[in-house]
């Protein structure tokens, strides 16, 4: 099987209502560096290497060919952006240092990938123009820190580095974002992206099952490489779970949520071009074996809502309902003892939590309730505006605020929440509108995915800071690039193909029906 998909749209000719000519863009394409650029990189690399050989020959060959490695990637940006998007989602909840000591590998390769797509190749790949939701994602990424250090100067607390790396953080989603808009900005350019995020998560799933039912080895390494320390905290739960190659099984959870709504969207409109249905049928049936491993409710009942979501955005809504109440049977029926003994520790009481017998509700989301009320919102009297910064109050001794917007609102307030919320709003807004004149089956699956999320993000994050944590956030960005190249690849050359779609069809939502037949000239 091949990650390339066949390159079937010529170049465009030049015509002047839609603004020059764009030169079709390949995976392998060479962007010379500069002489500059290859000078600083060299002698960047001689310093690090002979720093290395005093230490230990072998990590001084190991950098040496990653310098190599490198070079050859910096001048193919578009195969660099390809294992950039591909990498950091499954790489982000790797234990910082692993294998590069003080950093993630996931920041150091988002931030390699920026440079060279966004900075040295941004003449070759200039991406699409700036837009509103570009404008939202930007003040979302950057408030974090606008806010923190307003909140630092407002409660007089210093910034430590650890609350510099939080409120940096999610500057790193906004260059992935803008990446995968820079550099995949033709539609077989993005049938590969979306074949190449699908097929990463195949280890990611069996490594969750092995986790789960394989020999201890698997537990071991997963806390190995992640350095997650949530097997051994009190308090966190009873039963066993899956976390895969993240340090809690929310964050896998989130990541194969991303995987699921997709893949479960091109199998609605019928896609072929990014991977046939049978190996679709296999990454979603190993994504829903670990997601129930995973025992996360909060992600199940959001991907259910998500498929409903993309059954009626894609006219399939009976058929999804049909699927769904099979499934749930199939699933309930092969794992009921797993699913029965999470049901029955909702009624256990930890070294942390007291299950308590006057509360109807279960004790997972009793205990947040208990954390709310009686830490966090008392905490926050005062500072509902702008948040506390990235550090926890006073009074609060519970570390992990169990919310999404909690989470938010700590960071930077209500008007935090707003900003985070206008972003959203605008994701969703612009896959309903790529959705409406999209000429192909994995397009229109593209921004139907987009839109579901967009539903299913503000019910998941009531439990969960998903939109902050490591799994959801990176292949959500990445997904969100994709689309906003697709909006300006549209801008920029189909306005003749668009205005002859709204005038012959009337309802475009409903012409999708028929997409997948669509000549691709």
């Amino acid at each position: 099987m091949t990650l390339v998909a066949p390159d079937t749209a010529p170049d465009r000719a030049h015509d002047p209502t839609t603004g020059p000519p764009v030169r079709e863009r390949h995976l392998l394409d060479v962007v010379p560096l500069s002489t500059a650029a290859v000078v600083v990189s060299g002698i960047g690399v001689l310093v690090v290497v002979s720093a290395l050989v005093s230490r230990s020959l072998v990590l001084a060959v190991l950098a040496a060919a990653a310098a190599a490695l490198a070079l050859f990637l910096a001048q193919r940006p578009v195969l660099l952006a390809l294992v950039a998007i591909t990498l950091v989602p499954v790489t982000s909840g790797l234990r910082r240092d692993l294998p590069i000591p003080g950093y993630r590998l996931s920041e150091v390769l988002t931030v390699v990938t920026s440079i060279v797509v966004l900075g040295l190749c941004a003449r070759a790949l200039p991406g699409p123009r700036w837009r509103a939701w570009d404008f939202a994602a930007l003040a979302y990424c950057t408030g974090a820190a606008a806010f923190g250090v307003l909140d630092a100067l407002l409660h007089q607390v210093p910034i430590t580095s650890a609350d510099a790396r939080v409120i940096l953080g999610p500057v790193q989603f906004l260059l992935l974002y803008r990446v995968a808009a820079a550099a995949f900005g033709t539609e077989h350019l993005r049938v590969i992206a979306m074949r190449s995020v699908i097929l990463a998560s195949l280890p990611v799933s069996i490594f969750a099952a092995l986790q789960q039912v394989g020999p201890p080895v698997f537990q071991d390494l997963a806390v190995s490489i992640t350095g997650t320390g949530v097997f051994n905290t009190p308090g966190y739960d009873p039963v066993r779970r899956a976390t895969s190659v993240f340090p809690i099984w929310h964050a896998l959870a989130g990541y194969l949520l991303i995987v699921c709504l997709l893949v479960v969207a091109l199998l609605l409109r019928r896609d072929r071009r990014v991977l046939p249905p049978i190996v679709l049928g296999v990454v979603l049936a190993a994504a829903l074996i670990a997601l129930v491993y995973s025992l996360t409710a909060t992600i199940v009942a959001g991907l259910l809502i998500g498929v409903v979501v993309l059954g009626a955005i894609l006219r399939r809504f009976v058929l999804v309902v049909t699927a769904l109440v099979g499934a749930t049977f199939v699933t309930l029926v092969a794992f009921f003892p797993l699913v029965s003994e999470r049901i029955a520790a909702q009624s256990t009481s930890t070294p942390t939590v007291t299950a308590s017998g006057d509360s109807f509700l279960p004790q997972t989301i009793q205990y947040r309730l208990d954390i709310w009320t009686e830490q966090y919102l008392p905490a926050l009297h005062g500072s509902w505006l702008n948040g506390y910064g990235p550090a926890d109050p006073p009074g609060v001794f519970w570390q992990h605020t169990e919310s999404g917007y909690l989470t938010l609102i700590l960071r930077g307030g209500l008007a935090y929440v707003a900003v985070a919320g206008l972003l959203v709003y605008l994701s969703w807004r612009s896959g309903r509108v790529r959705l409406q004149v999209a000429r192909t089956a994995s397009e229109a699956a593209l921004a139907a995915t987009v839109m579901a999320l967009a539903v299913v993000l503000v019910i998941i994050n009531l439990t969960f800071p998903y939109l902050v944590d490591s799994g959801l956030p990176q292949p959500m960005w990445v997904l969100w690039g994709l689309l906003a190249a697709a909006i300006g690849e549209g801008a920029r050359g189909s306005a003749p193909r668009r205005a002859t779609l709204r005038g012959d069809e009337p309802d475009a939502v409903g012409h999708l029906v028929n997409l997948g037949t669509v000549d691709h000239a």
